[in-house]
């Protein structure tokens, strides 16, 4: 938690074999009756081939301890040379260490 925000932190490698150019996620975050309370699109930039990359993201006006799952619900972008549009989602893998559900 990040004041009223509640704050995300991804761990993303680009295992692809080519640099992106841009890559962003779509994230559904449901609360604990299962409802959607949030639908973003969470923006990771550039990455180089092979490099990881951390990033933060604060959802504002949201407690962090009223999310019980997290969805990736799609690519939003995903553009390098020689990249078929799909790569990044056939490529996409989750794990997760928190109680959090989060996945595809």
């Amino acid at each position: 938690q990040n004041g009223s925000a509640c704050r995300v932190t991804f761990v993303t490698k680009n295992g692809l074999g080519a640099p992106l150019d841009e890559l962003a996620v779509e994230l559904v975050l449901f609360d604990k009756a299962g409802l959607v309370s949030r639908m973003t699109a969470a923006g990771f930039g550039a990455m180089e081939r092979g490099k990881t990359l951390v990033k933060r993201f604060d959802m504002p006006d949201l407690a962090c301890a009223d999310v019980a799952r997290v969805l990736v619900n799609g690519v939003a972008a995903c553009k390098g040379d020689g990249l078929d549009g799909k790569a990044c989602a056939q490529g996409l893998s989750t794990t997760n260490r928190t109680g959090v559900t989060f996945g595809r």
